[in-house]
C-alpha cells in the first residue's frame, strides 16, 4: 500500500507507466533534475524494492543532468496501468478518488510543487479540463479541499485555495521528506 501511494503520487505528476517486454507487463519511469536529489532519493528509498538499481544519472544533450528511476516489470503495476492510461496517453481516471490517499496527496505535491502567496499550485498542464473536474471533486471528497482550474496559456493548472491551505498542510505534512 504505501508503495502504490508513491507510485499514485508520482504519476499525478511527472512520473509515467507503460509496457515493457516480451509480456508487455508495465513499468514505472521517474525523471527529475539533478537539483533534485534529496527528492529522488526518498522517492527511491520506497520503491527500491521493485526496482534494479540506484536511480540513473543522465547527461542531457544541453550538458545537464537528470536522474531516472526504474521500476522492474511487474505484473502487480498492471491495475495502475489500465487505470491511468488509455491509448498510450496517462490520464486521470473517473474513479481516481479511490486510488488517493494522504501520502498519494503528499507526493504528488511534492513532485509539482508550486506554492504560491496564499495557495499551492498542482502543475497538471498535461491534463483536460475534465480531468481536472475530475480530481477537483476527488480533493473535495476524499479531502475535504477547495480548488480551483486556472488557465495558463491554453492549458490548466489546479489550484488549491487559500482557504483550504491549513487542511491541506494537515495532510501532506507527515510524508514530506
Amino acid at each position: 500500500p504505501v508503495q502504490r501511494d508513491v507510485i499514485i503520487g508520482i504519476l499525478l505528476g511527472d512520473g509515467h507507466i507503460k509496457p515493457v517486454g516480451v509480456k508487455g507487463q508495465p513499468v514505472i519511469q521517474f525523471n527529475k533534475n539533478f537539483i533534485h536529489l534529496p527528492y529522488v532519493l526518498f522517492v527511491y528509498n520506497y520503491l527500491a524494492p521493485l526496482c534494479t538499481h540506484y536511480p540513473s544519472l543522465i547527461r542531457q544533450r544541453d550538458g545537464l543532468f537528470y536522474l531516472q528511476i526504474y521500476t522492474r516489470c511487474l505484473l502487480c503495476l498492471t491495475p495502475i496501468y489500465e487505470n491511468f492510461v488509455v491509448n498510450g496517453c496517462k490520464i486521470i481516471p473517473e474513479n481516481i478518488v479511490e486510488w488517493l490517499s494522504p501520502r498519494a496527496l503528499a507526493f504528488w505535491s511534492m513532485d509539482d510543487e508550486s506554492l504560491s502567496e496564499s495557495g499551492f499550485y498542482l502543475n497538471t498542464l498535461s491534463y483536460t479540463l475534465d480531468e481536472h473536474i475530475i480530481l477537483q471533486k476527488a480533493l473535495k471528497t476524499k479531502f475535504d479541499l477547495d480548488t480551483s482550474v486556472h488557465k495558463h496559456e491554453n492549458k490548466y493548472k489546479l489550484y488549491i485555495k487559500a482557504k483550504s491551505m491549513d487542511q491541506f498542510r494537515s495532510i501532506v505534512l507527515p510524508y514530506f521528506s
